[in-house]
C-alpha cells in the first residue's frame, strides 16, 4: 500500500511537472512570435499555456500584456488581475496594469499601481514617467511635475518627459516654462510630433499664428492626427 501510495504521488508529480514544462514551452513560443509582431498567434499560445497550467501566473501576464498592446483593455485587465491574484508581487504585471488602466481611463487606480511598482523599485524611471502621465490625466499637475523632474534628473535627454512637463506647466498657466519644455523636447528629438503639436497649440492660443502654423505643419508631416485636423480646419 505504501509503495502504491508513493508511486501515485510520483506519477502526479511527473504529470504536474510535465504540464508546467509544456506551459513554459507555450510561453517561450508565444514570446518568439510576439517579437515578430504576430500578436494574435502569440495570444493563442499563451491561452494554450494557461490550459496546460492554470496556475502559471506568467501565462496570464504575457497574454494580458499582449491584449494591452492590442488596446483590448478589458481583456488585459482580467488577465493581469488573474496574474496578480496568483502572485501579488509580480512587478511587471503591476506596471502593465498601471499602463492598461491609463487606457481604461482609471487614472486613480493606475496611480495606485505605479505607487506599488515604485515601492518595489524606487529607481524605475518608467514608473515615474507613466505615473506622471496618469497624474496629468487625473489633474494632479504638481504631482506630475515632481515625477517628471525625477525622470529628467536621471535622464535629461528623454524628450517625452519634457513634452509631458510642458503639458503640466500649460495646465498650471506656466506658459514660459511650457514653451521651454516643448522646445527642449524638439531639440532632443526632431521627430517628436507631439512636441511640435503641443508647442503649436501654445503659440496658437497666444495668437502667434505664424509660429503655430509652422509647428502644426511639422507635426502633420510626422503623422500627428490632431495636428492634421487643426491644420485642415485653419
Amino acid at each position: 500500500n505504501m509503495k502504491q501510495h508513493i508511486l501515485l504521488l510520483l506519477l502526479l508529480l511527473f504529470q504536474f511537472l510535465g504540464y508546467s514544462q509544456s506551459s513554459k514551452d507555450y510561453i517561450k513560443k508565444g514570446l518568439s512570435l510576439q517579437r515578430e509582431n504576430k500578436i494574435e498567434k502569440a495570444i493563442e499560445l499563451y491561452t494554450q499555456a494557461i490550459k496546460a497550467d492554470s496556475k502559471n501566473e506568467d501565462a496570464y501576464y504575457y497574454r494580458g500584456a499582449a491584449y494591452n498592446r492590442q488596446q483590448k483593455y478589458q481583456k488585459a485587465e482580467k488577465d493581469l488581475n488573474q496574474c496578480l491574484d496568483l502572485y501579488p508581487m509580480h512587478f511587471f504585471a503591476l506596471y502593465r496594469r498601471g499602463l492598461n488602466r491609463i487606457g481604461l481611463e482609471k487614472y486613480s487606480s493606475a496611480i495606485s499601481d505605479f505607487d506599488h511598482v515604485l515601492a518595489l523599485n524606487p529607481n524605475f524611471l518608467r514608473g515615474y514617467y507613466n505615473r506622471a502621465r496618469a497624474r496629468i490625466a487625473y489633474k494632479d499637475y504638481h504631482g506630475a511635475i515632481k515625477d517628471l523632474n525625477k525622470v529628467i534628473l536621471k535622464n535629461d535627454r528623454y524628450a517625452p518627459a519634457f513634452v509631458n512637463l510642458g503639458i503640466a506647466n500649460v495646465k498650471l498657466n506656466k506658459i514660459v516654462n511650457a514653451e521651454q519644455n516643448f522646445s527642449r523636447a524638439i531639440s532632443l528629438d526632431r521627430k517628436n510630433a507631439e512636441a511640435y503639436y503641443q508647442r503649436g497649440l501654445l503659440y496658437y492660443n497666444r495668437n502667434k499664428i505664424k509660429q503655430a502654423e509652422e509647428d502644426f505643419k511639422q507635426a502633420v508631416k510626422l503623422g500627428h492626427e490632431l495636428a492634421k485636423e487643426k491644420w485642415d480646419a485653419k
